[in-house]
Order: C-alpha cells, then structure tokens, then sequence
C-alpha cells in the first residue's frame, strides 16, 4: 500500500485539519499532491540543507543558555522549551524570518498551535463532533476559530511580505538571476511561475507555510523529547553517548558542523530507537478510490485503510525484545535483517515524509549540544510516561527530566 503510486489520497480524518493547512502538501491527494511535491522538493535539496546547519547551532546555543537557568535545580517539563527551539528553527529555515520564540516574542502564535492541535485532536476522537453542521454550534469551534485568527494571521504576514518583494523586484535585469538562488521555502513559492496559470495564489503558498509549521515543529520536538527522557532512564547509554561524542568533539566547545554528523552514529541510533518507540505520528491513513488488492485482502472502494506505525514498531516479528529501549536495533547488522518498512517514523513510498533529513540534521545537533554540556536523569520509568495522543504522541506526564552541567573530560 505505502509503495503504490494509486493509494496516495489521504485518509477520513485529515480533512480536519483543513481549516487549519488547507490542502498543502500533508492533506492533498492524487495529481495535485504529485505537482506540490515536485514543486516543494528543491527546498530540501542537499546544499540546502547543508545550509540549515547554520541555523540549528545558532538556535541550539540559545537553547542551552536558556537550559543553563535550569541545570543543577528542580525538575522541568522540557517540552515547552523544545517546542520553542523547533519553532524558531522552522520558522527562519523555512521563512527566512527570525521569531525568537524562545525569547518569548510570538507567544501567542507558539501558544495557538499547542491549542490547536488539542482541539482537533479532541475532534477527531469525538464522533460527535465529525459532523461540521454540529461542530459550528460547539466551544469547540469557537476555540479554533481564534487559534486560525491567529496562525493564519502570521503566515498571511509572511507571504503577504514575500509577495511584495517579489513584485517590487519584476522588471529589474536582476530578477531572473536573484529567482534561481532562491533556497527558503516560501521564496521558493512566491517566485514559482507556472506559464499557464501564473504565480501561486496567496492562499496556496499560506497552505504551504501552514502545512511545515505544523508538521515539521510538532513533530521534531517531541521526537528529540522522547529521546531526552528515553537516555535519562538509561545510564549506560548516556555514558555511550559520552564516549562518542568526546571522540568526535574532544576538548572543543565548537559548533557541530556537517562533516561531523555521519560520525555520530549511536546517537543517530538512540534517536531513531526513541522513533521506533515513540513515533511523534502513531498511525497513517489512506482512502482507496478503486478496489484493489493488499496482500491477499480484497479491498473495496471508498475504504479507508489505516497503518498502525506504533504496533507495528513495536512488534516481535521484527525487533527482539520490542518494548526495550534499545539502540542496538538500529546497528547495521540488525537492521539488514529486516523488512525496510517495518520502520515508518517517516513513512514510506512515494508519499514519505519529505522533510525526514532536516529533521534527523536538526536532532543529531540539539541532542549532541545537550549531551555535550548535561547529564540528563528522568524523573519517572518508562512504564510510568503514559503516551497520549494529541496529533502527536505526547507524555501524559509531559517530558519531566533534571539536569545536572557535565564534568569536564580528564
């Protein structure tokens, strides 16, 4: 199903996050879906995200100023605090326009996508509330209703400016040279010119804009989350994590660069150990438009069929001892043996996450700095970190963790 080019229409239940990103790359299907992706890859084309690396250690070292107030005190949720880091790194990535969310500037916006995501998420779990004629009439409504103001607010801000510059640039010699170095996302959007229907709307490209804010802030933060409290219960793997990275860095307090990132190997495998575990999205779905065949199943149109990534992950068919945390799963040798898709923290197939490599740059560079500078602890065991699902795999009891400022090497 996942390697199929005809079961690419998304499932029943992202239409509610349409109000929300529309129909951008995450909720769009079919011929639509095949024109957005081609459109959008050059944003994520290597010497672009070479360039990201940037970006992640300028906002890594203000993530560790501001762990710094916390190191050697009380216990901490540290989610918020990553929430704000993603955000600011997506947003001048991506936007080409720096926020500071985590010097408490746009708190309102940071704010409205944690409501956000909580009331669809309430809305997707309730049946009651599927129906938009019920909707409209619940607390419910009138709750996202000012999150959109908000969001769609800063985004229409964004593209609004983008749009501008693009039309006070037409005209100049300069223009077509200055188009082809475009790299940020939305630049690359303002600047796209079909020949026959002409520049993207202003609410294709905000659909765009909305679609990575969400997808690709959410998403990584609570991955790099879990992966903190997953090493916090588990002291020897912190203390490999150690080794590797004095190894790399020794003695230095420079930033990560590109060519150090290939050789952070176990941290690389802790970290899709923590995805494997706790997948920030736990299943996916398609809605199949023909009948078909999956397997040996007979498949009737107008189905939706769901992939259940964290059962999956979580099985014995593909990973000894499942529900350990274990970096060792992703060694080379183990990972040879398995089937390629009995992993999908990122999906898999035509309609896989696009922006798996950013996310896997921006991890490896903020875990490194955290484990280079702390020792994590975890205040609660494993089976006590209820996950919830809020869009997102969440902790019931939020990512709780002390730190303490690493001993200096000998």
């Amino acid at each position: 199903m996942l390697s199929s080019n005809v079961f690419t229409k998304k499932g029943y239940f992202y239409k509610f996050l349409r109000p929300w990103i529309g129909l951008g790359l995450v909720t769009s299907g079919g011929e639509m879906w095949r024109k957005q992706r081609k459109m959008i890859q050059p944003a994520f084309h290597f010497a672009v995200m070479n360039n990201i690396v940037g970006i992640v250690n300028r906002k890594a070292e203000v993530l560790l100023q501001i762990l710094e107030l916390q190191a050697d005190s009380q216990w901490f949720d540290i989610l918020p605090i990553m929430y704000a880091c993603s955000l600011d790194i997506m947003v001048e990535a991506f936007m080409n326009v720096q926020l500071d969310v985590q010097h408490g500037n746009c708190l309102e916006y940071s704010e409205s996508i944690r409501r956000i995501t909580a009331l669809v998420s309430e809305r997707v779990t309730n049946v009651m509330l599927h129906r938009d004629f019920v909707h409209r009439f619940t607390d419910n409504y009138k709750k996202q209703q000012e999150c959109y103001r908000v969001l769609h607010g800063l985004s229409s801000k964004l593209v609004q400016e983008k749009m501008k510059e693009r039309r006070e640039q037409e005209g100049t010699p300069e223009i077509e040279e200055s188009n082809a170095k475009k790299k940020s996302l939305i630049e690359i959007l303002v600047n796209l010119k079909d020949p026959v229907t002409g520049y993207l709307t202003e609410k294709q490209i905000r659909d765009e804009v909305d679609t990575f804010l969400f997808a690709g802030q959410d998403t990584t933060a609570t991955a790099v989350c879990w992966s903190i409290l997953l090493v916090g219960q588990h002291p020897d793997v912190q203390k490999k994590i150690f080794e590797e990275l004095d190894e790399v860095f020794g003695d230095s307090d420079r930033f990560p660069e590109k060519e150090d990132l290939p050789k952070l190997k176990y941290l690389e495998c802790v970290f899709k150990e923590a995805l494997r575990l706790y997948p920030p999205i736990p299943f996916i779905s398609r809605r199949i438009f023909q009948n078909s065949a999956v397997g040996d199943y007979f498949i009737p149109a107008g189905v939706n069929i769901a992939v259940h990534i964290h059962q999956l992950h979580r099985s014995s068919d593909h990973y000894e001892n499942p529900n350990k945390f274990d970096p060792s799963h992703f060694f080379t040798e183990n990972v040879q043996k398995r089937h390629p898709y009995a992993y999908l923290p990122f999906s898999a197939g035509p309609r896989n996450c696009i922006g798996q490599k950013f996310a896997t740059i921006e991890a490896k560079i903020i875990l490194a700095q955290i484990f280079r500078n702390y020792e994590i602890e975890s205040k609660f065991k494993m089976e006590e970190n209820v996950p919830i699902l809020d869009l997102v795999f969440n902790s019931e009891n939020g990512i709780v963790i002390r730190i303490k400022k690493r001993t200096p090497r000998a």
